[in-house]
């Protein structure tokens, strides 16, 4: 069962403290306390798996300006294409650390249960829009929907759903994120929901308009999120580490929010996407360190049901005792 590592360490330091007190009782004190300092934390390497979308920046900005190793941190980023690819690197031993959405970290945890996350870093929910092929005017007039198995498929059934819609009458075409705009373009699909920058490419280049956002769905909205995953056994042996890097972290957000162009271009340094571009993005998203909450977990937990009413995973894990709630660092 996961537990508040940080709980662990204060009630062992507060046992300590009695043991010494103990030991000492009715005993002299000498005439010169020797003097005495906190050894140094060690920090160990950290391997962390990084996406190619702008909802990374803190880690961009937190490498690309030398916050890491200014914190006595050894941290490398490894890019990913997706959130998603960079789990599974996770699950394999390949990096210790990532970022992904609660929605594919929960069919993570169902298929890995060494798997668990314990800080919220970034809210998503502006940037992920429905997008439909001009001359569609209405989810009621949609036939084909673009999606990408995961968060995509989970939004895309909630808009139809919203909108009275049953899903099950819609053809689904599986495509990449990168593929979305052709296929509009060209007609065979009548739409997608997915994250910027791809509603706006559509927009700009033509043949599509937005008509929605995730933050329209109130049920929606707390779980798009990103949360930091790690391993058990890597967050319980390194949360000195993990604390550490999640401090810089919040360091490297403050500079975002106070200069979302310092993002945009470690954005386009990091993935080659260009700075304008990421600009829109990191404008509509809102970075901040949350610990991860009941109420959160609860909303998450309907998305695994959906999982397992598409039968991407057999059961929903139980998120209350995969995920470090409550963290502190």
């Amino acid at each position: 069962m996961k537990r508040s590592f940080q709980l662990l360490a204060v009630a062992a330091a507060a046992v300590a403290g009695l043991s010494l007190a103990a030991c000492s009782s009715g005993a002299p004190a000498p005439s010169e306390a020797p003097t005495s300092t906190e050894p140094a934390v060690s920090y160990v390497p950290v391997n962390v798996g990084v996406g190619s979308d702008a909802g990374y920046s803190a880690f961009f900005v937190a490498d690309q300006q030398g916050l890491f190793k200014k914190a006595g941190l050894d941290v490398t980023l490894t890019p990913f294409a997706t959130g998603g690819d960079a789990l599974a690197a996770l699950s394999a031993g390949q990096i210790q650390m990532t970022q992904s959405s609660p929605a594919t970290i929960t069919t993570t945890i169902a298929n890995n249960p060494s798997i668990t996350a314990f800080v919220q870093t970034v809210d998503i929910s502006k940037v992920n829009k429905v997008v439909l092929r001009d001359g569609i005017e209405s989810a009621k007039d949609v036939k084909n929907f673009g999606y990408i198995a995961g968060l995509s498929q989970y939004m895309a059934y909630t808009y139809f759903e919203a909108n009275g819609v049953d899903p099950s009458t819609i053809n689904w075409i599986a495509a990449g994120a990168g593929d979305m705009p052709a296929l509009i373009q060209r007609g065979d699909i009548d739409g997608f929901f997915l994250w910027e920058p791809w509603p706006t490419n559509v927009t700009t280049a033509g043949g599509g308009h937005i008509v929605a956002s995730s933050a329209d769905f109130p049920d929606m909205v707390p779980v798009m999120v990103n949360w930091v995953a790690s391993t058990d056994a890597w967050l319980e042996a390194n949360e000195p580490t993990a604390q550490a890097i999640t401090k810089v972290l919040g360091e490297a957000i403050d500079i975002i929010n106070a200069d979302p162009k310092v993002a945009a271009a470690a954005v386009e340094k990091a993935v080659a996407i260009k700075a304008d571009d990421a600009l829109v993005m990191v404008e509509r998203l809102s970075f901040g360190l949350k610990p991860i909450t009941s109420d959160v977990v609860a909303a998450t937990q309907k998305i695994g049901d959906f999982f397992v009413s598409t039968g991407a995973i057999k059961a929903t894990p139980d998120l209350k005792s995969e995920l470090v709630l409550d963290w502190s660092w």
